[in-house]
């Protein structure tokens, strides 16, 4: 049951952040770990992480046109980031 639950989780992952070579490792860890958190007071550290990590790359790539697709994966990204972050707010405040 436990493995094919791990499976299951992999391959959920999997289909929201494809493997390619536009996803950065350095922030890519910290990504799915918010993406999969399900303890509420844990999701703003992760969070937290994600971005800073998201940042740095950001920095690193900004201005070369080499990395337009990896661009559009971050925003994908921090656009996801700040959803589970206004939704973590919601369900505490209920």
């Amino acid at each position: 049951m436990c493995n094919a639950l791990a499976e299951g989780t992999q391959m959920a992952v999997k289909q929201v952040l494809p493997t390619s070579d536009v996803n950065s490792p350095e922030w890519q860890p910290w990504y799915r770990l918010a993406l999969l958190e399900l303890n509420r007071r844990k999701l703003p550290t992760l969070l937290q992480y994600a971005k800073d990590t998201i940042y740095k790359r950001l920095r690193f790539i900004r201005g070369n046109p080499n990395h337009a697709e990896e661009l559009q994966v971050i925003h994908d990204a921090l656009t996801t980031l700040e959803d589970l972050k206004q939704h973590g707010a919601e369900r505490e405040e209920h």
